[in-house]
């Protein structure tokens, strides 16, 4: 059964190399790690880390209006469209 983790951030970089290595710590062969970038500047990964089952989606507006995310709620409905698990 695949599990899916999706991390919500704004462009947080520091943290989110914490999360990516206490992914990677991870022995669970079937999962996949959602990193969800709402932040205007976008954030990128090095293959290896796609290779390890890591998508990073940077999207900065909802998908329902278009604008600007105002609500953690509707950031995590987005980001959760994106997972398989």
């Amino acid at each position: 059964m695949k599990v899916s983790c999706v991390c919500c951030t704004y462009g947080r970089f520091t943290l989110l190399k914490r999360s990516v290595a206490c992914w990677l710590n991870q022995d669970y062969d079937d999962a996949e790690l959602i990193i969800f970038n709402t932040a205007k500047e976008p954030l990128s990964l090095g293959k290896s880390l796609h290779d390890r089952g890591i998508r990073l989606i940077n999207q900065c507006r909802d998908t329902i209006n278009g604008a600007p995310y105002s609500s953690l709620g509707m950031i995590r409905h987005d980001a959760a469209a994106y997972a398989f698990g």
